[in-house]
Formats: structure tokens, sequence, C-alpha cells
């Protein structure tokens, strides 16, 4: 299924996703294939070279994260630049007490994981196959399902 790039063609959708950072693509991956015509409206050029949020950022992700992009058929491709935290060490200097966390303890694989923002733009914006290559026009993408 793909989705129309450029020049807005219709005035109608049944959604309509403000920004087209992480949250505003991932969205748009999550409703693939639900028969939808959803718009994705963005101010800067989506290719993800170019994106302020899809810099060399690291991004700590949570391990729910990953189950997040797990059902968007994306942390395949996550993974394998992912790093995993596999424990948590929490005190303050100079007050009693500290807590550690651990993966074993907890039975998951990691606590969670840190990911380079340009990473995760990479498969949310289309190089998993979601969404086609941007085209030059309006920054909108538009179609009758994505």
């Amino acid at each position: 299924m793909r989705c129309e790039v450029g020049k807005i063609t219709t005035t109608e959708f049944d959604l309509l996703i403000i920004g087209g950072g992480l949250v505003g693509a991932s969205l748009a991956c999550a409703l693939t294939g639900q028969g939808l015509r959803i718009g994705l409206v963005e101010a800067a050029p989506l290719a993800t070279g170019r994106h302020p949020s899809y810099d060399d950022r690291v991004l700590a992700l949570a391990y729910g994260s990953r189950r997040i992009f797990e059902g968007l058929g994306l942390w395949d491709a996550i993974a394998a630049d992912a790093t995993p935290i596999l424990t948590v060490h929490i005190s303050e200097q100079g007050a009693p007490g500290i807590a550690r966390l651990s993966h074993r303890d907890e039975g998951v694989a990691a606590l969670g994981y840190v990911a380079e923002a340009r990473l995760l733009a990479r498969q949310a914006m289309g190089l998993a196959g979601y969404l086609p290559r941007l085209a030059q026009g309006l920054p909108l993408l538009a179609g009758d399902a994505l």
C-alpha cells in the first residue's frame, strides 16, 4: 500500500496528523492498512537527512517502545543498531540509598535501548517500506490509504 506524496489532491481526510517527527511518522505506520485517508502535515522537509527531529541525537527507548516497534514491523531493522540497556543504577550523591535494576531480575532481554534518532526516522519514514520516497512539493503526505 502506497500513498501519493506531494501536492494535495483531496481536502477530505479521515485523519490528519500534524507533525512528521518520530511520533507522527510512527502513528502513520501504525495505521497502515486500516483503509483510512491519512494526511501528514510537516513544516520541515521530510527527507530523513534534513528533518530537524532526525539528527544524531540518541534516544533512550523503554522496553515498551520496543514492543510497539515490533508491532509496527520495524524492530528487526532498528535492533541491529540499538544498544540494549541491561542495568540501571539510581542514586543521589550524598543521600542514603540506591536502587539497581537488572534485565535478568525483570525477565526481559533489556530494560530499554539506546538508538540514534536518524536510525528510527529511517525506519519510520519509509526505508522500511511503509511510506514512499518523498516527492518535492508541498510538505504533505496524502492518499486514499497509507
